[in-house]
């Protein structure tokens, strides 16, 4: 055979091996968002707020930055501890299945899995129940799952801390939340957000630097000054829910979709402390 067809033959089997890559719309994981007007009642009158309705989104807020940060890691699997009733295992294992790799997420072994839980299997998801359920298990859990996978085959598995709180991806986040503002869009003077582990209060301060973050802490208890810098902190806000337990859904629930045992908690808060124009950011739903 002479030379040149051989090195051609040996270029065309290296093509064949190479991996194909993934192409995805951003319509299709980070479409401009949503923002519907909702009457607040207070006393005999109400107040507007605006909504953002990433409840419309299978994998909630999240999913925006997580589909173009995977689509460029090497590995295949995406390991996280998770809350059982957290959103995170969600947008974890619907931002995988779209790129045809798997996300896996380890939560406390219980009877009944939680809404977000099935929802997270049926999107994909790999989830991995372990007893003792503490959040110190699950996440020595889902480390040493890790290790094994990548000792069976090296570079093939990486490990989130809990709510992916990862500098790669607050940045691929504030990067997609930029790109999703629509045209018109009024920059909110003071902006609500659920908090879990602060990442998207913190992206939120990035976005609309001017803004006063009002955050409602549902389980994790930390200072405000462990979510954002000393200076941004001045212009912030949380309230502490205590009323319920983080898995434990409220009876008060918005005029919109929310998950119970999470966003859907804002509102009271929201009824008492709220003011017109305030921008309500809803992460997600777990149905």
């Amino acid at each position: 055979m002479p030379a040149s067809k051989s090195r051609r033959g040996a270029s065309q089997s290296r093509r064949s091996r190479s991996p194909k890559r993934t192409i995805i719309s951003r319509a299709k994981y980070s479409p401009k968002i949503v923002v519907d007007t909702v009457a607040v009642p207070k006393n005999s009158k109400s107040f507007n707020i605006r909504v953002v309705r990433d409840d419309l989104l299978k994998g909630g807020t999240k999913q925006r930055g997580l589909v173009p940060l995977l689509k460029d890691l090497p590995q295949k699997e995406f390991v996280m501890p998770a809350a059982n009733d957290g959103l995170g295992q969600v947008a974890l294992a619907h931002s995988a299945a779209l790129l045809g790799k798997l996300g896996t997420s380890f939560v406390a072994g219980r009877q009944r899995e939680s809404k977000a839980t099935q929802l997270a299997r049926r999107l994909g998801g790999n989830v991995i129940g372990v007893h003792p359920g503490y959040m110190t298990v699950r996440t020595a859990r889902a480390r040493e799952y890790t290790n094994k996978r990548n000792k069976a085959r090296p570079g093939s598995t990486k490990l989130f801390e809990l709510g992916v709180d990862d500098p790669d991806f607050e940045k691929s986040l504030l990067k997609e939340l930029k790109l999703a503002i629509p045209k018109g869009f009024r920059k909110p003077r003071r902006v609500w957000v659920a908090v879990g582990s602060g990442l998207l209060m913190r992206v939120l301060g990035q976005l609309w630097p001017d803004a006063k973050l009002i955050g409602v802490q549902m389980g994790m208890r930390q200072p405000i000054t462990n979510i954002l810098d000393a200076q941004r902190a001045k212009n912030a806000k949380i309230y502490v829910e205590e009323n319920y337990k983080f898995e434990k859904p409220t009876k008060d629930r918005p005029p919109y979709p929310a998950m119970a045992s999470y966003d859907a908690k804002l509102w009271s808060w929201i009824k008492r402390y709220g003011q017109e124009g305030d921008l309500v950011w809803n992460v997600g739903i777990d149905e």
